[in-house]
């Protein structure tokens, strides 16, 4: 219950620069609340962040995602060619 209301309450600040979402590809729903935007590519991120979004669908599920072995090896593969595009700037 604790966890449910932390989400409910939390305030998200906007963010000044550019980013990369990672986009479970299972979508869920907690006590009637949706985790994700459906209607926006980066789950509703987009809103906060004032620089250039890309948005990287991976598998798994919000809970599962850093979780399971192979969802994180997943992650790591998208989050290390990130890095290595950023470093070729």
């Amino acid at each position: 219950r604790a966890a449910q209301m932390s989400v409910v309450n939390y305030n998200i600040n906007s963010y000044d620069g550019d980013a990369v979402i990672f986009l479970a590809s299972e979508r869920e729903q907690v006590d009637n609340l949706d985790l994700a935007d459906k209607t926006d590519f980066t789950g509703g991120w987009s809103k906060y962040i004032t620089g250039n979004v890309k948005a990287i669908q991976v598998a798994g599920h919000h809970f599962n995602l850093m979780v399971d072995d192979q969802l994180v090896k997943n992650v790591a593969h998208y989050l290390n060619q990130c890095i290595v595009e950023i470093d070729g700037r």
